[in-house]
């Protein structure tokens, strides 16, 4: 099991790595801010092995975007990507694990989502924000100008937060939540397969307990 997952969580470490790298601008934001779905790949690994294998898919994943496209922001944006990630996994994989039913990763990914929205106008108001800001030398002024530039009602930090972070992140993680409900089940299903394949080229040591997921109920 313990080698299955390391492949598997590589596997889908890399995916979303690339993923990562492949952004869509979003109009109502800053320039800088940009949906990628590369949490899809740690969701998926969250649900099926696990959260603590869900943060190694998630470390992975800023690794491989580190390699292949390395930063422009001095590691500010993927210390965030990183952190939204977490917020947004953790949640629904712990409340997955406890009752693992499609009404649940449902549950989960809605308090994920939500967690992950509001974490980030936190972190962002009182730590992403203000490093970024001091270390590319950029005033609040400039930041807000920017910022109404692209959304007239972001006119002070406060309503950056609320009308472009918060808003920003619902709608990344309901997409990536709706894209999970719909592609689990196959992919979970091909992970299944890689583990009895798997299990066969090794000598039975006890009864492999089956392991139930949402699409089987």
């Amino acid at each position: 099991m313990k080698t299955k997952n390391l492949v598997v969580t590589a596997m889908l470490g890399a995916i979303s790595g690339v993923l990562m790298v492949l952004e869509i601008p979003m109009f109502f934001v800053l320039p800088f801010i940009k949906l990628d779905l590369s949490e899809l790949p740690i969701m998926i690994g969250g649900f099926v092995m696990g959260p603590v294998w869900g943060i190694l898919v998630a470390i992975i994943k800023i690794l491989v975007k580190l390699v292949i496209k390395g930063t422009s922001t001095a590691f500010v944006g993927e210390l965030a990507n990183l952190s939204a990630a977490l917020l947004y996994m953790l949640p629904a994989a712990i409340i997955y694990k406890k009752n693992k039913t499609r009404k649940h990763a449902g549950i989960g990914m809605t308090v994920g989502t939500l967690a992950a929205s509001v974490g980030m106008v936190i972190l962002n108001t009182f730590v992403m924000f203000p490093f970024y800001m001091n270390l590319f030398g950029i005033d609040e002024a400039a930041l807000i100008g920017m910022s109404s530039q692209a959304n007239p009602l972001a006119t002070n930090m406060l309503t950056i937060m609320l009308f472009m972070i918060f808003p920003f992140n619902i709608v990344k993680y309901g997409i990536v939540s709706i894209l999970t409900m719909l592609v689990y089940k196959r992919i979970s299903g091909l992970i299944k397969n890689f583990d009895e394949k798997h299990a066969k080229n090794e000598k039975p040591v006890l009864e492999k307990q089956p392991v139930k997921s949402f699409e089987e109920t």
